[in-house]
Formats: C-alpha cells, structure tokens, sequence
C-alpha cells in the first residue's frame, strides 16, 4: 500500500526559479516562497466523498493524505488541514429558490446546501478569522458533482445511457465554472480534483443490490415502494451497471479535459490535477471486494442511535453511524436517505484507494508545482525507480524462464510434452541445465542489484 512504504522526506535545496505565469493569470512571483518554519496549508471542499461518509477522523482520505505530508516534512513544518465545510450531499451549486446558505447540520446528514461554491466563499471566510490570508494555502483537495446529477437519477433503469451521460456533462459545465473560482481564490495552492467510481457492476451482488434498492423504494414510496425497489434491482441490474459507467466515465472524461485547459498556459508548472480512482468490477457496491459501505454494514447502531439507545464509540464507523442515526432523529430526518447515508461510499479500504491515487498524482504531475511550495524530492529518485522497474522486471522473466525449464524437462521425460516418449538422456538434460544456470545468475544478479538501488531509495527518502 501505498501508505506503508513512504520514507521521510530530505531536505534538499530548490534552485532559483524564474517568473512565470499560472493558469489564470498569476504570476509565481507573487506567490511568497516558503520559508521552512512555515505551516504547510490544507483545504478541503466538496461532498460526502471529501466528507469521509461513515469514517471518523483519522479514516478519512484527505486525513490519510495530510499524515503522508505530516510524514515528509517530520519536525520541520507542520501540515494544517483547516476545519472542512465539505459535507453529505453537498451540490456545485443549489437551485436559486433554495436558498444558499449554511444550515447548522452535521456533516454526515445529507443537505444541498451550502453548495460547493459557497463553501470557497466560506472557507476563505474561515482563514481570515484566523488571520490567515488565502494566498497561503498550499494544496486544495476537492470533488463535486455526483449530487447535482443524483444517485437516484443515476441508477434509474428507465434512463439510458445518453440520459446520463447529458446529465453529467450539464453539472461537469458547472465545475468548468467552479474551478477557475478556486484557482483565482487560492492562486498559491496545488489543486487536486478527485473523480468517481461507477456505483453498480457486474460483481455487484444481486441480494445486496436488492437490499439497497428496497430502501431507496421505502424512501420514494413506503412500504409498496420498498417492494418494488427490491424487485426493479432483480431484474434490472445490467442497465444499472450501464448507467453506473455512463456517469463515472462521463464525469472523469470531463474532469480530464478541463484540467488539460486549465494547465494550458506556455511555461507554467501544472498546478491542477485530476486523481480518478481506479475501481474495478470487484470493488463495486455489494461487490465480493467491495470498498463501499452496504446498506446492511450498521443496521444495528443506526436503529439505536435513531432511538437514542445502547451509543457507540464516536471514534468507530459504527459510532459515526450511531451519532449520524441519532443526529437524523433529532432534525426530523429520520429516514433511510439519513439514516443509510454511509451506503454506497468508500469504507476504510475505499478510502485508503482514494488516499493512494491522491498521492500518485501528488508525487507526479503535481510533484513539480508543490516543489514550490516546499514539498520537495530528491531529484534523483525518479531514475532510481527507473531502475527498480528494471530489475523488478529481469527478475520476473528469470523466474518465469526457470519454471518453464523445469517443466519442459519434465514433460519430456515422462513423455507428455506433446512429443514422442524419450528416454532422461535424450531430453537435452545439459542444456537445461546451461539455461537453469544462466537463468539463475541472472536472478542473483538483479536481486543484488535490486537490493542496492532499494538501501539508495531509503538512503535518498524517495517517496515511494
């Protein structure tokens, strides 16, 4: 994982860097070059995602990638993520006739509102209280869009699969609109913008699918509603997983193209990054390896925190959802949309994924622009991890050579490799033997090698 294996940053100089322009117009220059004693600033916006649905403190992705940065810097600087206004079912923008504001709702209990855009405008309130001015944030992480679209809508086997994708791109024009707000308001900071998963696929289990389904059918109609749910995911699961994709590909698609544009200006280091999270079939709701919470992981804590019996731990999933249950009753929520709001969201390995293609993009296309802010790599480990590759990759095909030898040899000698019987000495017993040597060298070779380059990685702090 990509957790276990970092190592502590070194200290190494940054080279004088000449004045250029960012996307949007601002000039490096004018951002302050980071002094070591200096805080390393954190900000987060957007959704349940970015919210960490059903996790405490300390499981959240954007937690997990404030440790990593925490652990690069040691006792040098210290890493600051401010207070979140990211929360449940948090929308790029709201209808007008809603209202934008800033209900006092926990952030596990779904609401429109504060919209996206109006938690820059908070969040920039936030630092000023504290004295801090925007141009110091160092790395916005943020996400948006899935609420404006609607799971709901999403999953509606009577949709197909244009209906989604024309759903998608109108809310992904929002975010086109979004994105040059946050660069003009953090005109300092590195941005990475996080992506989705397709909800549904072909591992998804159907029992489960059935099961989640029969409380969003209780949510839209009751106990009648229930029913159908459960029945219309029996027999609807293949457009469901169409759907599913059609949204996540859509989405990303979109979210890629917009960063290309918005890095688009001659000579100026990518400051904008998209980190999509590679899902795969397996990792889908109700999926074998799943990394999504189910309808059915805190059956027993929501129904007790909906009454306000037998409270949980705080600082457990099944706490969160204890406290969430319980929050929900007391605004008069108290239904499987409030409830249940953890299903279908990243779990701790879900969220461990999300942490992983962060710091990918981090440590990559974004490594060069936060080099200015302080985050700075030994130079010389992208060639170490060059050379790893390689040797990683001669010692595979040694192994794989050796095993093949093996058992060509011993195919032949008892006569079933597709060839005539043979008697032992008539199987090329030597030049197996001269290709099992030279294979074995070669793996003793490249595993002292590979040894080396790994203690020169340490020895250099290469993030990974």
């Amino acid at each position: 994982m990509w957790l276990t294996i970092r190592r502590p940053l070194l200290k190494w100089a940054l080279a004088s860097i000449a004045s250029i322009t960012l996307p949007g117009g601002t000039a490096l220059a004018a951002c302050p070059h980071v002094p070591t004693p200096k805080s390393f600033y954190v900000v987060t916006l957007g959704d349940s995602i970015m919210w960490g649905q059903g996790l405490p403190d300390g499981q959240k992705f954007r937690d997990l990638v404030t440790g990593w940065l925490q652990a690069q810097f040691g006792s040098t600087r210290q890493v600051i993520q401010f207070p979140t206004r990211s929360h449940s079912g948090a929308q790029i923008t709201v209808d007008a006739s809603e209202g934008d504001t800033a209900p006092n709702l926990p952030g596990e209990i779904p609401s429109g509102h504060p919209s996206i855009s109006l938690q820059v405008d908070l969040t920039v309130s936030d630092l000023r209280q504290r004295g801090i001015d925007p141009v110091s944030v160092d790395l916005v992480l943020m996400d948006g869009g899935i609420n404006d679209v609607s799971v709901i809508e999403i999953l509606k086997p009577n949709h197909s699969t244009a209906t989604i994708q024309r759903f998608t791109n109108a809310v992904m024009d929002k975010m086109a609109s979004l994105l040059p707000k946050v660069e003009s308001v953090f005109p300092c900071a590195g941005i990475v913008v996080t992506g989705y998963y397709p909800i549904v696929s072909d591992g998804s289990s159907l029992p489960e699918l059935m099961a989640s389904f029969g409380a969003f059918g209780a949510e839209l109609g009751g106990t009648g509603g229930a029913v159908a749910g459960s029945g219309l995911a029996a027999v609807s699961k293949p457009q469901m997983v169409a759907l599913s994709s059609a949204f996540a590909s859509t989405a990303n698609t979109r979210l890629a193209e917009m960063i290309v544009q918005l890095n688009s200006s001659p000579g100026a280091p990518h400051r904008v990054v998209v980190a999509w999270p590679n899902f795969q079939s397996d990792n889908a709701y109700g999926a074998q390896n799943t990394l999504l919470w189910k309808v059915t992981d805190f059956v027993g804590p929501e129904v007790d925190g909906a009454a306000g019996t037998n409270p949980e731990p705080p600082t457990t999933p099944n706490g969160i959802a204890w406290n969430r249950a319980r929050a929900c009753a007391v605004a008069n929520r108290a239904s499987p949309k409030c409830l249940d709001a953890s299903m279908g969201h990243p779990n701790q390995r879900g969220a461990q994924a999300y942490a992983n293609v962060v710091l990918g993009q981090m440590e990559t296309s974004l490594a060069p622009y936060l080099a200015t802010r302080g985050l700075v790599e030994n130079p010389a480990c992208p060639a170490l991890r060059t050379r790893e590759g390689l040797l990683n990759g001669q010692i595979l095909t040694a192994q794989s050579d050796l095993a093949t030898n093996a058992k060509e040899q011993q195919d032949c000698q008892a006569g079933t490799g597709g060839e005539p019987s043979h008697k032992p000495k008539q199987c090329g017993a030597a030049e197996y033997r001269k290709e099992r040597e030279r294979d074995t060298a070669t793996l003793h070779q490249a595993g002292a090698q590979l040894d080396v380059v790994r203690r020169q990685k340490r020895q250099a702090g290469c993030w990974y």
